[in-house]
C-alpha cells in the first residue's frame, strides 16, 4: 500500500534579494518541506500498519506517543511515534518501530551515514561536519562523522578483502577440473596447458 504525502512550500523572499539570497531561501524552504514530508510519511505508515504484530487484531487503543529524533541528509526531524495496545491480546506495540530499526541508537539514517563517510574521507571531521551542514542541511556532530567514516571504511575494506580472496583462492570445483585435465593429458601423453594467470581484482 502506497502512502501519499503532500506538502506546501512557502518561500519568503525580500524584494531586494539577489540571486544568491533567493537560492538560499528556496533551498531552506525545500529542506523544511522534506522534513515535514518525512513526518507525514511516518504517520501514513502507522495508519496503514495499525494491526497487532502478534495476533493481527485490527482493533487497538492509543497509549500516547513517544518522540523519536531522526537525523537525515536534510536536517533533524522529530516524529511522535504512536503507541498502541491491542484490544484482542493486550500486546503493546508501536506501528512504525520496525521501519525505524535501521537507525540504531544514534538516529542517523543510512543515507546520512554514507554522506558522513564520504565527507569524512575527504576533509577533517570538523570540516566535514560543516560541509554537510552547508551543502545539505544535515545536523550531525563531528564525532558521529568520524564513527560513520570508520564504520563504512572498515566495511569497504572487508568487502575488497573478500573479493580478492574469492578471485585468488581456487574453489574445489576448479581444483578437480585442473586435476582431471592433468590426468587426461597424462593418459594421452601430451603436456598439459599452462595455468591461466590469476584475474586481477577490479577497482571500484
Amino acid at each position: 500500500m502506497q502512502c501519499s504525502v503532500s506538502v506546501m512550500i512557502v518561500v519568503e523572499i525580500a524584494p531586494e534579494a539577489d540571486i544568491s539570497q533567493m537560492e538560499c531561501a528556496i533551498q531552506e524552504a525545500g529542506r523544511q518541506a522534506m522534513r515535514a514530508a518525512l513526518g507525514q510519511a511516518v504517520r501514513g505508515y502507522e495508519a496503514a500498519h495499525a494491526a497487532c504484530p502478534r495476533c493481527g487484531g485490527a482493533q487497538s487503543r492509543g497509549q500516547g506517543t513517544v518522540a523519536r529524533r531522526i537525523l537525515t541528509r536534510f536536517g533533524r526531524v522529530v516524529v511522535a511515534l504512536r503507541r498502541q495496545r491491542c484490544a484482542t491480546c493486550g500486546r503493546r506495540f508501536r506501528p512504525a518501530q520496525g521501519r525505524l530499526r535501521v537507525l540504531g541508537n544514534g538516529g542517523v539514517t543510512p543515507e546520512l551515514g554514507a554522506a558522513c563517510a564520504l565527507a569524512g574521507a575527504s576533509w577533517p571531521y570538523a570540516t566535514a561536519k560543516r560541509v554537510l551542514r552547508e551543502l545539505c542541511g544535515a545536523q550531525i556532530s563531528h564525532e558521529a562523522v568520524r564513527a560513520w567514516t570508520r564504520r563504512l571504511g572498515m566495511q569497504e575494506a572487508d568487502a575488497h578483502h573478500a573479493e580478492a580472496e574469492h578471485l585468488l583462492t581456487p574453489t574445489a570445483q576448479q581444483v578437480r577440473a585442473e586435476r582431471d585435465t592433468q590426468v587426461r593429458h597424462q593418459r594421452l601423453g601430451t603436456p598439459p596447458p599452462p595455468p591461466p594467470p590469476p584475474p586481477r581484482p577490479q577497482r571500484g
